[in-house]
């Protein structure tokens, strides 16, 4: 299968490197220099077709049952594999483990690194690939061994096995066996995208091995967006609200009428580097003019490793560089890469010149991009790990990104991983939080790029979370403390949350009540909903109306609303009543693997309440027992058939 242009030879450039063959790079940015016999890797990796002779074999295989185990130690080795391992990532996966991506991943951060890339065959049919590596870390005199994924760190994308759904299970088990074969303190398997559908039986075959001591699932504080999209351009703008629709048709008649708009893709129509390389330099001047320095100067390697998938992506047709231009300048720059049915939108750039203030580039460009997927048959968008308001009103939904850390049993892994760790977030919280972000950001000779160090010692996301919301409440309590004098002076209640009824706190005290959802006894007989409460239900941030954001926003300021979308994004449900722009209390529903250690092995379809009260209302009795009975119903309708709820809420809603 061809997959470069004829100006390319019918062989891998990887076979042309193991024979110290003289490559002439040509690219637009080195002048076309000679790669030099000594030089173990090619700096354009692979873009034409798979016609291997003699490939290198691995360096081991096994054969357990059906599956047949395979380690390669070497992307020149796995070019065997290259066309079967994409054909199964673009069915089963994404780009991030796809053998392009990994394989220039590890061209560019695979330093000091031993790689691992285990491929998984049932007779002639490729079924699962595990690229991984094993790193040794130190962290002040801690050392550390640890075993992660091809392309977990060094920029903010997500990474993944690919694995077919019906060798799953099996495989994983496995996977699990073969990963212990050798040593490792820590195994960290992420970051997992949102649409990851095997992390709960990758959770499980870890627990099985007797060799760990401890297997957790954490979340990231950054949710990943995705957008799936609709059939048709229409269906798709008929998913966003009226607002969001009238803007995007007024810009572009506006535009369209009083300017000469003109859209094309630069990756098509251009040189693939180059037009990346014009894309880099927008994106750049972006970020520059508000103060920033901007992806490709703080990510250490970025401007290298994306030139090189520009040009490894443009020669086999899945690079997207959507360009609009308004009057001859250039209005925004869309990123963006097609891989199966999915595309990742990489990143954007827009003009920040005052002249376009009447509209926003950066969705005119985002909706032409989503419009040219829609025609080339996309269903679904990857929009990259992050919170933006503006993703959310495109129709993006938050995902949580989940990670899964194994740790080795024995006291003395247990107390290296320990003093690593408190070293490791000592790292985060002063090297970066605070000198990086805060310090060197505000003089220009102190603006370097991010330390290669502290970006692969980052292996606990969770716990940088926990030091981000704590130091937001340290800094956020004298606003708190003001505001509730001055309401107190005004003889209103101080906005501060009255009581909350934990059903975490009441599980682990033995204080709970655990209700059928069909034979909850307030459910339709005896409750009576006040006329002025109005309750609203919430699975992503999307779905919160205005009205409920102007209250929430209101009662608690920004990092209470914060504090609420970060829950939605994993998972939580949320039922809110409140009257006008006042809060009363907040109803969450959280599923059983985010209930914390000590679950006591319910089923699925069983979710813990929460309730946490904003404020005291009068009626506070008729409020809780109005929005518990609308939370159960909604629950019933979802298949849950049982919920765990604090005994005082119990008590206190039933008449």
């Amino acid at each position: 299968m061809r997959r470069g242009p004829d100006v390319i030879p019918c062989a891998c450039l990887w076979t042309l490197c193991q024979g110290r063959a003289g490559l002439t790079e040509g690219g637009p940015w080195d002048g076309g220099t000679q790669r030099s016999a000594d030089d173990p890797l090619c700096r354009y990796c692979y873009p034409a077709c798979q016609r291997l002779v003699g490939a290198a074999p691995s360096d081991s295989t096994t054969s357990s049952g059906a599956l047949l185990h395979t380690v390669f130690t070497s992307f020149s080795a796995a070019c065997t594999v290259r066309d079967a391992w994409d054909a199964l990532a673009a069915e089963f996966g994404d780009m991030f483990c796809s053998f392009d991506w990994c394989a220039l991943w590890w061209a560019h951060y695979g330093q000091r690194r031993r790689l691992e890339i285990h491929v998984f065959s049932c007779g002639a049919k490729l079924v699962g690939v595990a690229p991984c590596f094993r790193e040794t870390l130190w962290c002040g005199p801690f050392r550390l061994t640890a075993l992660r994924l091809v392309g977990c760190d060094s920029m903010p994308t997500v990474c993944g096995l690919v694995l077919h759904p019906a060798w799953a299970l099996p495989l994983l088990e496995q996977l699990a066996e073969h990963l212990l074969e050798q040593p490792a303190d820590v195994i960290q398997l992420g970051r997992l995208p949102g649409y990851c559908w095997y992390d709960g039986h990758l959770v499980a075959a870890l627990s099985r091995e007797r060799r760990l001591q401890s297997v957790t699932r954490v979340t990231t504080a950054l949710p990943h967006a995705v957008l799936d999209l609709a059939g048709s351009e229409e269906s798709y703008l008929g998913q966003l609200s009226h607002r969001e629709r009238y803007n995007i048709r007024h810009e572009n008649r506006r535009l369209v009428q009083q300017h000469a708009l003109c859209v094309d893709d630069a990756g098509a129509v251009e040189d693939p580097c180059s037009a990346l390389r014009e894309f880099i330099d927008f994106h750049q001047r972006q970020w520059s003019e508000v103060g920033h320095r901007g992806h490709y100067a703080d990510w250490p390697g970025a401007c290298d490793f994306h030139r090189d998938m520009a040009f490894v992506a443009g020669h086999s047709a899945r690079l997207r560089i959507r360009r609009v231009r308004v009057d001859g300048a250039p209005f925004c720059m869309e990123y963006a890469v097609r891989f199966g049915s999915r595309l990742h939108w990489l990143q954007s750039a827009r003009s920040l010149e005052r002249r376009w203030s009447f509209c926003f580039p950066g969705r005119v460009g985002a909706v032409d991009l989503f419009k040219q997927a829609i025609r080339e048959g996309v269903r679904q968008v990857d929009m990259g790990i992050g919170f933006y308001e503006y993703k959310l009103k495109l129709g993006a939904q938050l995902r949580p990104v989940a990670v899964v850390t194994a740790v080795r049993r024995g006291l003395w892994p247990t107390l290296r991983v320990c003093g690593f760790r408190a070293i490791a977030l000592l790292h985060e919280l002063l090297g970066h939080r605070l000198w990086y972000l805060q310090v060197a950001r505000r003089w220009r000779g102190l603006r370097l790029s991010m330390n290669r160090r502290w970006i692969r010692t980052q292996l606990w996301p969770a716990d940088a979370h926990l030091l981000r919301l704590g130091w937001g409440l340290v800094v956020s309590w004298p606003g708190w403390l003001w505001r509730s004098l001055t309401s107190m002076r005004r003889n209103h209640w101080p906005r501060m949350p009255a009581r909350r009824l934990s059903g975490a706190g009441a599980r682990q005290a033995g204080e709970w009540c655990a209700l059928e959802t069909r034979q909850w006894p307030e459910a339709d007989t005896r409750v009576v909903q006040p006329a002025d409460l109005r309750i609203a239900a919430a699975r992503v941030g999307c779905a919160l109306d205005g009205e409920c954001q102007t209250a929430l926003r209101a009662w608690g300021g920004r990092f209470l609303w914060y504090r609420v979308l970060w829950r939605l994004a994993h998972g939580d449900y949320l039922w809110l009543g409140y009257r006008t722009h006042a809060p009363l209390l907040a109803c969450w529903a959280v599923r059983p693997e985010r209930a914390g250690p000590g679950w006591d092995g319910r089923a699925a379809d069983t979710r813990l309440i929460d309730v946490e009260w904003f404020a005291c209302a009068p009626d506070q009795r008729d409020v809780l027992r109005a929005t518990l009975s609308h939370m159960v119903r909604d629950l019933a309708a979802d298949g849950v058939e049982c919920v765990l709820v604090p005994r005082a809420a119990t008590e206190m809603s039933v008449s």
